[in-house]
């Protein structure tokens, strides 16, 4: 075969030596766009759209850009697979036509498979909608030497003598870590384990492996902090370990293992309804967050208690009933809410409204 090497000076600009600037094998035999199928499977036929497509001929070893209008082709298969190919027709010029086979053999001349029917599913797939780019993972080999960079990088962080040119076949493990501390006499040969890698590295529980804490050493005066606790407030903890159920608390001064106790929500109303009058601002100054209750009776006209909050002022309507039907009269309805430590609240309700009862419960966790 003569070497080609395209273009260069006086090259043709032929159809041969275009078709082979285009004959690329990841990049042939693939619809480029269009190629878009529908079915008609009563009639048994498919109707496939215009489109372009780059199709590679064996033949002549170039490649050749089919851009084709819509056709409609009959299913050779009406009960079963069948393959559509667009096939160029190198005896004409510009001559494309669809090719439908019930087998899986190739059309002869240049063609591709653009689609495949199965007449009994009545499914339509497409084919060769992509160039076959190829790619590849890297080796094995490439893998371990990366790796082995890496881990080597990190031995020599923590002050071990790793030689990284020796290591470039292989990962570095806990056992090559090892055989340098012991080949730099740091540790004695033989069986290593976790021990022996913590001596390697020359740590111990008073000069523990940057990034750890060990609780023997840790400064509790410098670790807490918040009302009532300083650095010398708090003596350092002696160690002891607690138990299931247990936190450690201070009291200011030591630090203990406790029992956290069960907690709950001391709930008992309490009536208030002779202090109280509906239409009249009050101030919840318990420091708690107050519930606050009331029952009101409404009268023969149309009726509506509402309860009002608010930080500076109770302007803020947060529960309301109202009833229209006179008939209703001496009906009990209920309005309150939870009130904030410091807001205002007041209760509203209409002039023949009577027999009011108002209970409020200060909310505490005990």
């Amino acid at each position: 075969m003569t070497d080609r090497v395209l273009f260069q000076t006086d090259d043709a600009l032929s159809e041969a030596n275009l078709g082979r600037v285009l004959d690329r094998s990841n990049a042939r035999d693939y619809v480029e766009r269009g190629f878009d199928a529908i079915a008609n499977w009563g009639d048994s036929e498919v109707t496939v759209g215009a489109g372009v497509a780059f199709v590679h001929d064996s033949q002549t070893d170039r490649t050749v850009v089919v851009d084709a209008d819509e056709r409609t082709v009959s299913l050779a298969d009406a009960g079963g697979d069948n393959r559509v190919h667009l096939v160029v027709d190198d005896s004409a010029q510009d001559a494309v036509r669809l090719d439908v086979r019930a087998d899986s053999s190739d059309p002869a001349g240049p063609s591709l498979l653009l689609l495949e029917a199965d007449a009994a599913a009545e499914t339509l797939t497409d084919r060769n909608r992509l160039p076959r780019v190829q790619s590849r993972e890297p080796t094995d080999a490439e893998d371990v030497a990366r790796k082995a960079e890496t881990d080597a990088l990190d031995a020599t962080k923590a002050g071990l003598p790793i030689n990284t040119t020796d290591l470039s076949d292989d990962a570095v493990t806990a056992a090559k870590i090892a055989a340098a501390a012991v080949e730099s006499g740091q540790i004695a040969d033989g069986a290593v384990g976790v021990d022996e890698l913590a001596a390697a590295l020359g740590t111990s529980d008073s000069n523990p492996v940057p990034g750890t804490t060990h609780i023997e050493s840790l400064d509790i005066s410098q670790a807490l902090s918040g009302p009532g606790v300083s650095e010398t407030d708090v003596t350092d903890f002696d160690g002891s370990a607690g138990s299931d159920g247990q936190v450690l608390s201070t009291d200011g001064t030591n630090l203990a293992f406790q029992a956290t106790g069960g907690a709950s929500l001391s709930v008992s109303f309490n009536d208030v309804s002779d202090s109280r009058t509906d239409n009249t601002e009050y101030q919840n100054t318990t420091g708690f967050p107050l519930l606050v209750k009331t029952t009101v009776e409404f009268g023969q006209n149309p009726e509506e208690a509402a309860f009002f909050m608010g930080e500076t002022t109770a302007n803020l309507r947060v529960d309301t009933i109202r009833d229209e039907d006179p008939d209703n009269a001496y009906m009990h309805v209920g309005v309150g809410g939870v009130v904030p430590t410091g807001y205002y609240y007041k209760l509203e309700s209409g002039a023949d409204d009577y027999n009011i009862d108002w209970f409020e419960q200060e909310l505490q966790i005990v």
